[in-house]
């Protein structure tokens, strides 16, 4: 609406002051502008009021629904009905659509025909075969057409069409109603029907004002701007940086967004980041609220196959609230509550949240236990809403999301309550129609899109708040500033494909429907008026190039006639206009890719280790000491980390960050290398202990065991047994393989302990006294305190002792010249010195004294191979863990120079592979804080 046909609306309107008026528009927002506009730009009025057709007609209709007990559906019921009449009414050989292949899409197309024909006046018995393109669809939407109506007055439903017999004639109270002349051309017949019916021969037709582009030549050239950008988001900038730059209040200003789609999510993203108060003609998807994320979490999890991840991260990101877990006498923080959902292993499949249930049974935490048996109740209420056949019906899944979101989602603000009332009335509605059951993935999708496609904060302008609007509706806001955004080609343009239900050649056969090409004809009349009605300063710009997809894009003919018209050079072709356009906002120029690369080439090159390297030196109470300190201990896996890579360490050592212990699954794996290490692990202590207690005494000093290989095989057997109920197997044929091979694992430690002449002591040494770690003491200046575990301890003679660790991977890693590896192996030698002290300490043997350790590979793959160590370089070992412990404690935290080790390392994703870079530091040899290091390193 421009200021001409405002003021023209305006007078009349005041012709009558005192007899109503009803200004009808296409949408109750572009209403409440008009008549902004009207009284902003002429002044105040009064018994005026807008609204839309089919409002008006509900209005009017109301109370006969009511007398006569019809209920109106609406769209979304409709759609349901055409598809229970499409899949469960028409015959299944009925020569057009096969009940396989209907889908939402197919009846989303059938639905919108039957409409269009019912709003033409079209009943199924004024329709032929003859009309359609072949006698096989015209038969096939006739009958449909013919259930639709028939299945109504069935029902007592009613739909729009219908409520022109319950129209009263004529509406005494209203003095006069007004449209546009575009708005009433784009009128249905049975639609124009109504409104006269209404009316009265009350109606004022106006006529529109100027067209845009044409508007525009009428703009002083200081009040037209232009320019291209290189990208969404960079093109979103530039228009906040002009608005700043221009002064111009937020509510004097309107983003008109061509794609509005394809980048309203950029825009609403920046406008969050900038804290800048705004409102959206068309709203945001709900998947950005918190209840929306909730939907789409819950809805995931189904589409996954109850994979328990999702909901896992969505607890934790406070998109799922854990109030219902913490009712009764859990002593538990939400954190504390999801761990434990998130250390079950569950995995995916709705048979594993059994285990729930079980680790209820088994935790010898009895808060630990209530918390298990309370995730198992909440998932058994959830899982009990769908059938384990897995066919649902839409009216299923939105039942389970609903109470899903009643009981776990958190309703922060008005928008999580809009959502759930949005559900709630869709799921309602569906009750009445019982729709029947389809495939779950299809169940899914469609709730799926449903929460996507359902709009938050749709608003219109307001005081105080920049308003983006789109391509469709915008330019009603009558503001001084208006930006039309993203003027490419594809947003601009009409698509004239034929609708494949009602052809055009079809169309032209059957009376009162219109071509498509009649239809994108009317489209580019409403748009042309609707933006034709802008005033003020206009700005336009569009997205040359896509960094996303790295493509060009094409500005739209529009765009360029407005450039024609600027300049006064009507042969202007786009090479030109892209000129006068200038250098796209947000495009890098070479030179300043270059001077940037220069810049962070030469911080790279400092030769010096700084704290951005990973240079920690705090002092006092947080100063890092090791040594002397009984508050902290160190694991000889710590030790070995640090000098593998000081930041691994720092890390985990120092910063306590853990590395996440969550199962990873796979449906061709049964059991992961630490499962199953630690089952083969179980398998051989107790086996061993169980020997070693029917070992007899044995005078003659033979210190063979006895071995009894059906025991063995038992033991295996039964382990088995009890971890495939803690981790059931993806498949039968997955465990009968990962079985053999544990099996044959066992036989090779059953052969390499025939042949032992050693005799096992002790099993699971715990390094520790009181619970309180051990003092290891290498010499007087070097003390530090250790915990650990040493899986097993032989008695080669009297008072003679050797130290196994089980290992179940490849011992080429443990060369026969590598005693220390670097400062990378130090189990042996240090485990020896800790059981030897440890053993005389606690009165098991005064006298100990450890001369051998072994790395034990007692699987197939190790081939039951020994890597031995004799204990005779203690003084070298405690000269390395001097210097190890004084470069830790120096507060050196580089990264390892040697980029294998980063490759599995569990804190990739937060450093980065930094290998490269680390390399030069370490080489430089005038840093004197890296010494203490190479010399560890330097160890053989």
């Amino acid at each position: 609406m421009d200021s001409n046909v405002s003021k023209h609306l305006y007078e009349r309107c005041m012709e009558q002051p005192f007899h109503r008026k009803v200004i009808l528009a296409r949408s109750f927002g572009q209403g409440e502008q008009w008549l902004n506009r009207m009284c902003k730009e002429n002044g105040p009025l009064m018994n005026v009021e807008t609204t839309t057709l089919d409002s008006l007609i509900i209005q009017k209709t109301k109370a006969e629904l009511l007398h006569r007990q019809i209920r109106l559906m609406n769209r979304e019921q409709g759609f349901w009905l055409v598809y229970e009449l499409m899949l469960t009414h028409l015959p299944e050989n009925n020569g057009y659509v096969p009940r396989e292949s209907v889908t939402a899409g197919i009846v989303e197309r059938f639905h919108s025909a039957l409409q269009e024909l019912r709003l033409a006046g079209l009943k199924a018995e004024q329709l032929t075969p003859l009309d359609f393109e072949n006698l096989s669809k015209g038969r096939y939407v006739i009958h449909l057409l013919d259930l639709y109506e028939r299945e109504l007055t069935r029902r007592s439903w009613m739909d729009m069409t219908g409520l022109s017999d319950l129209l009263p004639e004529g509406d005494p109270e209203a003095a006069e109603y007004m449209i546009s002349s575009s708005h009433y051309e784009s009128l249905s017949r049975v639609e124009r029907e109504m409104l006269d019916r209404l009316s009265r021969n009350k109606l004022h037709i106006w006529q529109e004002g100027r067209l845009f582009p044409d508007n525009l030549t009428q703009h002083e050239r200081e009040q037209i701007h232009m320019f291209r950008a290189a990208g969404t988001l960079a093109e979103a900038r530039e228009v906040i940086r002009r608005i700043f730059l221009q002064e111009v209040p937020f509510d004097q200003a309107e983003l008109i967004l061509s794609d509005y789609a394809g980048s309203y999510v950029a825009v609403y993203t920046l406008m969050e980041y900038l804290n800048i108060p705004s409102t959206f003609s068309q709203g945001i998807s709900a998947s950005f609220s918190t209840l929306g994320k909730a939907a789409i979490a819950y809805l995931e999890w189904l589409e996954s196959g109850f994979k328990v991840d999702g909901l896992i991260q969505a607890f934790r990101n406070g998109i799922l609230s854990t109030r219902l877990l913490e009712k009764g006498e859990l002593n538990m923080t939400p954190l504390q509550l999801v761990r434990l959902l998130e250390q079950s292993g569950i995995g995916w499949g709705r048979e594993r949240y059994e285990l729930l249930d079980h680790y209820a049974e088994q935790s010898g935490n009895p808060e630990h236990a209530a918390a298990y048996k309370t995730w198992s109740l909440l998932f058994k209420e959830l899982l009990g809403r769908l059938s384990v056949d897995c066919h649902w019906s839409v009216q299923d899944v939105l039942e389970g999301l609903v109470h899903f979101l009643e009981n776990l989602g958190n309703t922060s603000d008005a928008c999580d309550h809009f959502v759930l009332a949005s559900l709630k009335e869709q799921r309602d509605g569906l009750i009445l129609l019982e729709p029947s059951v389809i495939s779950s993935e299809s169940a899914i999708r469609y709730v799926k899109d449903t929460v996507i496609n359902l709009r938050v904060k749709k608003a219109s302008p307001q005081s105080g708040h920049l308003h983006i609007s789109s391509l469709e509706n915008g330019g009603e806001s009558g503001r001084t500033l208006t930006f039309i955004l993203g003027i490419n080609e594809e947003a601009w343009s009409f698509s004239v494909k034929e609708d494949p239900i009602l052809l055009d050649e079809e169309r032209e056969r059957i009376v009162g429907l219109r071509t498509m090409a009649e239809s994108v004809k009317q489209a580019k009349q409403e748009r042309a008026v609707r933006l034709g009605g802008i005033s003020g300063c206009v700005s336009l710009s569009y997205s040359s190039y896509d960094p996303v997809n790295q493509q060009d894009n094409h500005a739209a003919f529009e765009l360029l006639q407005v450039c024609r018209g600027y300049t006064g050079n009507e042969d202007m072709d786009f090479s030109e206009m892209n000129a006068l356009l200038g250098v796209p906002v947000g495009f890098m120029t070479w030179q300043e890719i270059r001077s940037y690369l220069v810049r962070a080439r030469n911080e790279v090159k400092e030769v010096l280790l700084t704290e951005a390297d990973g240079l920690i030196q705090p002092r006092g109470e947080l100063a890092i000491r090791y040594r002397g300190n009984p508050e902290i201990h160190l694991s000889v896996t710590e030790l070995e980390r640090y000098a593998e890579c000081p930041k691994r360490f720092f890390y985990g050592s120092v910063l306590k960050v853990r590395e996440k212990d969550v199962p990873v699954f796979d449906r061709n794996i049964w059991l992961g290398p630490a499962d199953r290490g630690s089952l083969l692990h179980e398998i051989f202590y107790r086996y061993l202990k169980e020997r070693i207690d029917l070992q007899p005494g044995d005078e003659t000093g033979d210190r063979r065991l006895r071995h009894d290989y059906s025991r063995l095989e038992h033991i295996t057997d039964e382990m088995i047994s009890e971890y495939s109920r803690l981790v059931p197997p993806p498949s039968p044929h997955v465990f009968e393989q990962e079985c053999k091979a544990i099996r044959q694992d066992v036989d090779v430690f059953y052969q390499t302990e025939l042949k032992r002449q050693t005799l096992p002591k002790w099993f699971e040494l715990s390094l520790s006294t009181d619970e309180h770690p051990l003092e290891l003491v290498l010499d007087s200046d070097t003390v530090f305190y250790m915990k650990g575990f040493v899986d097993r301890v032989d008695e080669l003679r009297p008072h003679e002792y050797k130290i196994y660790d089980y290992k179940t991977g490849n011992p080429r890693k443990y060369e026969e010249n590598a005693y220390f590896a670097g400062g990378t192996q130090l189990q042996h030698a240090l485990y020896a010195v800790a059981v030897e002290q440890y053993l005389r300490q606690t009165g098991l043997d005064p006298e100990a004294k450890v001369t051998e350790s072994a790395y034990y590979f007692p699987t197939e793959r190790g081939k039951g191979e020994e890597v031995r160590r004799v204990q005779n370089r203690k003084p070298e070992l405690v000269q390395l863990v001097k210097r190890l412990l004084d470069s830790i404690e120096s507060g050196v935290f580089l990264g390892t120079p040697h980029a294998d080790s980063c490759r599995w390392c569990a804190y990739k994703s937060v450093c980065g592979n930094q290998a490269d870079l680390a390399k030069a530091k370490w080489e430089n040899g005038e840093d004197e804080l890296l010494l203490a290091w190479k010399e560890v390193n330097a160890y053989a």
